[in-house]
C-alpha cells in the first residue's frame, strides 16, 4: 500500500518524469544497439580486408623477374623480407647480363598496397673500386599491387602532402619522402639505408624546384634541383627528371602520382 501511494504521489507531482525516463532508456538502448552493429561491421570489414591482404601476400611470395626492358627481379620471402636485384642486359640474350645493384629490406601488403621499409644496400657495381667512397640510390616505398599465379603487376604510387594545406591544384609546396639505400666506405657498417625528405615547389611559371635532404647513419646531405614541368589533362611531365605522362590526382591536401605498370613473371 505504501509503495502504491508513493508511486501515485510521484506520478502526480511529476506527470512526465516516468515517460521521459522510459524514452531516455529506450533511446540509450537503441543507440547501444546501433553502435554495436557498426562496431561489428567495422570488425567484419577489417577481417575481410586482412584476409584479402594475406591472400595477396601468399600470391606474392616467391621470385619474380621483369618482362620488359627494365630488367629486375624481386624475391619476396614468407617472413616479410625481400631482395631486389637490378641487372644490365648487354644484348637481347637474357643470360647476357651484369648485376648492377642488390637491395634488401622489409615489405608489407596493406589495403592492396605493397609497402617497402628498412631497406639497405647489399651490393652495387663498382663497390670494390678503391676510389669509390660513397654511393646512394633512392627507393620508392609504395606500389599498387595485383597478382595471379604467374604474373605480378606493380604500379608505383607517390603520395605528396601539401605544406600550407591551401593548395589549389599543383601550384604550391609539397613534401614527399623516399627511401635511400646507401654505401659509405668510412662507416663501420658500410652498407646501410635511410630517408630522403623532399620539398617540391611548383610555380605558376611552370618551373619546379626540389629541395631535398638525405639522411642515414647520422650523415646528412642537402641538395636541390630546378627544371620545368607540364600538366595537361591530369598528365604530368617533368623535364630533365625523366618523368613523363604521370597520372596526377588531388584529394584532401594530398597529391598522388601514378606511374606506368611494371610486369613481372614468376620464376620457376
Amino acid at each position: 500500500m505504501i509503495i502504491a501511494v508513493i508511486k501515485l504521489t510521484i506520478s502526480q507531482l511529476f506527470p512526465t518524469l516516468i515517460p521521459k525516463t522510459m524514452t531516455s532508456l529506450q533511446s540509450r538502448s537503441l543507440s547501444l544497439k546501433v553502435t554495436s552493429i557498426m562496431l561489428l561491421l567495422v570488425i567484419f570489414a577489417s577481417c575481410e580486408k586482412n584476409e584479402e591482404d594475406q591472400l595477396l601476400k601468399d600470391q606474392l611470395v616467391g621470385t619474380w623477374k621483369s618482362t620488359n626492358s627494365y630488367y629486375k627481379s624481386y624475391t619476396f620471402n614468407e617472413d616479410n623480407t625481400f631482395i631486389d636485384t637490378a641487372y644490365y642486359l648487354y644484348s637481347d640474350n637474357p643470360f647476357d647480363f651484369k648485376v648492377l645493384a642488390i637491395i634488401s629490406g622489409d615489405y608489407m601488403v596493406e589495403n592492396g598496397q605493397l609497402n617497402f621499409s628498412n631497406i639497405h644496400l647489399v651490393y652495387f657495381e663498382g663497390q670494390n673500386n678503391e676510389y669509390t667512397q660513397e654511393y646512394s640510390t633512392t627507393y620508392d616505398p609504395f606500389y599498387i599491387v595485383s597478382s595471379d599465379e604467374d604474373i605480378l603487376v606493380l604500379t608505383q604510387k607517390d603520395v605528396f602532402e601539401s605544406v600550407n594545406k591551401t593548395n589549389s591544384g599543383i601550384i604550391g609546396k609539397w613534401t614527399h619522402d623516399k627511401l635511400v639505400a646507401a654505401y659509405n666506405k668510412n662507416l663501420e657498417n658500410k652498407f646501410t639505408g635511410g630517408i630522403l625528405h623532399g620539398v617540391y615547389d611548383f610555380k605558376p611559371d611552370l618551373s619546379v624546384n626540389w629541395q631535398y635532404e638525405t639522411s642515414y647513419d647520422n650523415i646528412v646531405n642537402n641538395g636541390n634541383s630546378t627544371t620545368t614541368y607540364d600538366l595537361t589533362n591530369s598528365k604530368l611531365s617533368i623535364n630533365q627528371w625523366g618523368l613523363y605522362d604521370l597520372n596526377v590526382s588531388f584529394t584532401k591536401n594530398k597529391m598522388i602520382w601514378i606511374y606506368g605498370d611494371r610486369t613481372f613473371q614468376r620464376k620457376q
